[in-house]
């Protein structure tokens, strides 16, 4: 069995451009979705204080 140096590397680069599209959107709202998640526990902790 051959060991990849950098296994994530290669897996890109042998992924089309739309699954690397479809892994990019995913990961905008993930983080769209923790930006949300951020502002609602901010605003709890203002509000307890």
């Amino acid at each position: 069995m051959e060991l990849l140096a950098n296994p994530k590397s290669k897996y890109l680069l042998d992924a089309g451009l739309e699954i690397l599209h479809e892994q990019s959107i995913e990961w905008l709202n993930d983080i769209e979705f923790w930006h949300d998640e951020i502002a609602f526990f901010y605003s709890l902790v203002i509000k307890k204080h």
